[in-house]
């Protein structure tokens, strides 16, 4: 009954911060929406009710956070006055051979944030869920993958659905903590951050 512009604004006035940001991240990253026609409609609203929740919610949003999960939780951090990290990043190590593509990264101290729903170990591979064979291989993979980043000299901190749910301020604590032990200086590799649009591209961040 209405635009989706229109829909994800009043999802921003109405519904809390991290509901309303999985949403508005949502729709920027099915191409949905953009930035300048949320920010039309939002003047459009001027003086509605609770306008104000919409106008903390939309410098926070980004349409290349990967899922729901990502966007919520992240938000979550910043109502916590901890800033969103760059999301989805490209990790390279001195050789230029790729490692994997991470969540996001505070680059401030070359901190990898790791946000795991449940999909990625279970009930992605048929029908009837995952084998424990299946899910098995998925973490030993994941493991390889976090060693060979830390080996390169960045710091990670990961979580989960029931962490978020149970206790985010425990989760801001955990990130406050890596954050302080993390050294972007100690990082030997080269990071690729993804474009926020086309034709916005970030040149590659290198180690000192």
């Amino acid at each position: 009954m209405t635009t989706v512009d229109r829909t994800v604004i009043d999802c921003l006035r109405e519904l809390p911060l991290p509901d309303a940001v999985a949403i508005g991240d949502a729709a920027l990253r099915a191409g949905s929406v953009s930035v300048a026609s949320m920010e039309l409609v939002r003047a459009e609203q001027r003086g509605w009710p609770y306008i104000g929740n919409a106008d903390r919610a939309l410098p926070i949003l980004d349409g290349r956070r990967e899922n729901w999960f990502e966007s919520w939780s992240f938000a979550r951090l910043w109502q916590l006055e901890i800033e969103p990290p760059e999301p989805q990043v490209a990790v390279y190590d001195q050789r230029g051979r790729f490692l994997g593509r991470v969540d996001g990264i505070w680059l401030d101290g070359g901190v990898v944030a790791e946000a795991d729903g449940c999909g990625k170990y279970l009930g992605e591979f048929d029908t009837d869920g995952a084998s424990g064979e299946a899910a098995a291989r998925v973490v030993l993979a994941e493991k390889v993958r976090e060693d060979r980043i830390r080996d390169c000299g960045l710091e990670f901190v990961r979580w989960g659905i029931d962490d978020m749910a149970r206790d985010p301020q425990a989760v801001a604590e955990r990130v406050e903590r890596a954050r302080a032990r993390g050294d972007l200086g100690r990082f030997r590799g080269r990071l690729h951050p993804t474009p926020p649009c086309l034709g916005a591209l970030k040149p590659p961040i290198r180690a000192a």
